[in-house]
């Protein structure tokens, strides 16, 4: 990536607006961290609601509760719908989202995005299922506005771009860790005794304050861009013909696009199998304490220690690289996954948060240096929302895995295979790359 032309450069960071430059780059980050994706730290908010015993009613005098939660069948079934809603709705939004982002600037998207998160912490606070009941509109709202969030993250990517790949690290690696905020709240709520209203109400406010305030870093941000627009214009030496200048619909028939596609749906897949059967695996190496299903979920939020390799990497080695490095930890976890034995399954924990880690950056990487900043919200949009509906083959597969041992080896057998797939794909993209020079 370090070697492609960076003469695109969107717009160039004399020393007056470095200021704004850091303050819009932290505030994106924080943003992405606190809201991206709060939706996925579902556990968190579900045992909120279970202690309020939210949905209670629907459980008749006969049903048989939960030892642990507490909670009957019917009662588990209606607050599962509420993460469900949310969920489906933030993969198929990924595409209207991008188009949007594409179409209206940064700070008109920022606005929305604020309103959306705060309105859905609003209802989440003051929602009860026997009263006011907006908690799917709650965590819709939220799951809406996360996308958004991380989707402008992106594109602080190009206020310096010479950062460019460290900026998207960044976004990409908070965002994961963003799931853990919900557990922040709830040991809030545990060890102050808060209530949820009273901590989703200021968190509410929080969102309220940093939104506006992100929004207005975007205008000044974007007034200072168009007042200089014409002498980068002048000074640039982007050929008619580049990929990043051309129409959405010769970008979509590209090779590029097509393997960017590719790549995205294989590793998407692969990292929505590990996710929904890593519990099975680790039951059937005996973790009967639970000790690495906790160990996991620590390791789960720890993607930013990757943030130096992948910067190294991407930037001094390429794209090709970047993706490579990709399938060669999803192959590694495979493998690590194979091995019965329990102390081994934590190496197969870090390589999958590696290979989380370098997906995520190699896909928003790419959309960025190969297509250019005009179309990266609709191509990151497409390849996601197509990848994200595709990963619900996960469901079945999940099921067939927990059923029995036998069931676990072919769909991981499975996975393996399509790992390797993707090496050619990958090798045959890098020998299409114009020989430099």
């Amino acid at each position: 990536m370090a070697d492609d032309s960076i003469n695109y450069e969107l717009v160039q960071e004399p020393k007056k607006d470095r200021l704004l430059h850091i303050l819009l780059i932290g505030t994106s980050l924080a943003a992405n961290l606190l809201f991206g994706g709060f939706i996925f730290g579902w556990a968190a908010v579900l045992l909120l609601l279970q202690e309020e015993r939210q949905y209670s009613e629907l459980c008749s005098a006969t049903d048989e509760l939960n030892a642990v939660t507490h909670t009957c069948v019917a009662q588990d079934n209606r607050l599962n719908v509420i993460f469900g809603v949310a969920q489906v709705v933030y993969t198929v939004s990924s595409f209207p989202v991008g188009v949007l982002l594409d179409k209206v600037d940064s700070c008109t998207m920022t606005v929305l995005a604020g309103i959306l998160n705060t309105l859905g912490l609003f209802l989440m606070a003051y929602s009860e299922s026997t009263g006011f009941n907006a908690f799917v509109i709650g965590y819709t709202c939220l799951a809406l506005g996360g996308i958004m969030t991380l989707l402008i993250g992106f594109q602080s990517g190009f206020v310096v771009v010479k950062w460019q790949t460290a900026i998207l690290t960044c976004v990409n690696c908070i965002f994961d860790a963003s799931a853990g905020i919900p557990s922040l709240l709830y040991l809030i709520h545990e060890t102050s005794g808060f209530s949820r209203k009273e901590i989703i109400f200021f968190y509410a406010i929080l969102s309220g304050a940093l939104f506006l305030f992100w929004a207005l870093l975007w205008y000044k941000y974007n007034t200072t861009k168009h007042n200089s627009q014409e002498s980068i214009q002048e000074s640039s030496t982007i050929q008619e013909l580049d990929l990043r200048q051309a129409p959405l619909k010769s970008k979509l028939k590209t090779f590029e696009f097509a393997y960017l596609l590719f790549v995205t749906i294989a590793h998407r897949l692969h990292n929505a199998i590990y996710l929904g059967t890593v519990n099975q695996t680790l039951a059937y190496y005996d973790d009967t304490t639970h000790v690495y299903t906790k160990v996991f979920g620590w390791v789960l939020s720890a993607g930013f220690a990757y943030i130096p390799l992948i910067h190294v990497v991407t930037d001094r080695l390429g794209l090709a690289a970047s993706f490579h490095a990709t399938t060669i930890f999803c192959i590694c976890y495979h493998i690590f996954t194979f091995i019965p034995s329990l102390p081994v399954q934590v190496a197969s924990f870090i390589t999958f948060v590696g290979f989380r880690a370098f997906l995520f950056v190699s896909n928003t990487a790419f959309a960025a240096d190969v297509f250019g900043p005009t179309h990266m919200g609709t191509i990151v949009g497409i390849t996601y929302c197509i990848s994200g509906l595709v990963a619900l083959v996960e469901i079945p597969a999940a099921t067939y895995t927990n059923s029995s041992w036998t069931g676990w080896c072919v769909i991981y057998s499975l996975s393996l295979l399509l790992a390797v797939l993707v090496l050619p794909a990958t090798e045959w993209y890098r020998r299409r790359l114009p020989t430099k020079v």
